[in-house]
C-alpha cells in the first residue's frame, strides 16, 4: 500500500504479512523523498511478530517486543511501551476490571470498585525525583445501578471540578460537559455508533 503525506508530499510504501489465523506476522515500511516516486521495498524496515496457539500476540522484533505476558486467564499483565524502553504491567481485580497499571518510572493508576463492583477511584501518580508523587484522585459518581458515571470529580482536592455526562433519549450518553461550560456532543448514526 502507498500513501502520500499532504503534508510533506512524500511516499510511504507499507505491506503486510498475514497467517493462516489472520493474525499480522510482519510489517514492512519505506518513506521516499519528497515529491519522489514511491520507495516500494527500498530503504524499508521490517517488523515480524509471533502468537500463541490461542492467538495471542507473544514477541515481536521491535524494541523490547518479548515482553508480552499473559495470566492464567489470558489476560494481559505486561507489554512494551511504544518505544520499548520498559515493560509496562496491569493487576485485575477479579471480575476481570483492572485494578492497575504502571509503567516503570513514569506513570501509576490504581483503581477501586463501589460495592455494585463499578469503577469508584482512579488515583495516578507519576514518577519524580525517584519516587512517585503529584497524586490525582478522581471519584466517579453514579445515578442508578448501572456502570456509567453520572458526572466524574476530576481531583477529589477540587470538588468543582466536575465532568457531567449527559444521556439522550435512548440512555447512551449524549453530552459531556465540564465545569467551565465547555460541551462535547456525542454525535452517533442510526445504528448507534459515535460518529462525532
Amino acid at each position: 500500500m502507498d500513501d502520500t503525506s499532504a503534508v510533506t508530499n512524500a511516499c510511504t510504501s507499507r505491506t503486510y504479512g498475514y497467517d493462516s489465523h489472520t493474525n499480522r506476522t510482519a510489517f514492512t515500511q519505506a518513506t521516499g523523498a519528497a515529491a519522489a516516486a514511491c520507495p516500494g521495498t527500498t530503504g524499508a524496515t521490517t517488523v515480524t511478530s509471533s502468537y500463541d496457539s490461542a492467538d495471542r500476540l507473544v514477541s515481536t522484533s521491535a524494541a523490547g517486543g518479548s515482553s508480552w505476558k499473559y495470566d492464567v486467564f489470558g489476560r494481559v499483565t505486561g507489554m512494551p511501551v511504544a518505544d520499548g524502553s520498559t515493560v509496562g504491567s496491569t493487576e485485575y481485580f477479579v471480575n476481570d476490571l483492572v485494578a492497575a497499571q504502571e509503567v516503570p518510572g513514569g506513570t501509576r493508576s490504581v483503581w477501586t470498585l463501589d460495592p455494585l463492583q463499578r469503577f469508584a477511584t482512579e488515583d495516578t501518580s507519576v514518577w519524580v525525583d525517584g519516587a512517585w508523587a503529584s497524586s490525582t484522585e478522581q471519584v466517579s459518581h453514579f445515578d442508578g445501578d448501572g456502570d456509567e458515571p453520572a458526572w466524574i470529580v476530576e481531583d477529589a482536592t477540587l470538588p468543582d471540578v466536575v465532568s457531567r455526562f449527559v444521556e439522550g433519549m435512548d440512555g447512551a450518553v449524549a453530552v459531556q460537559t465540564t465545569s467551565e461550560g465547555g460541551r462535547v456532543l456525542q454525535l452517533v448514526d442510526l445504528h448507534g455508533d459515535v460518529t462525532g
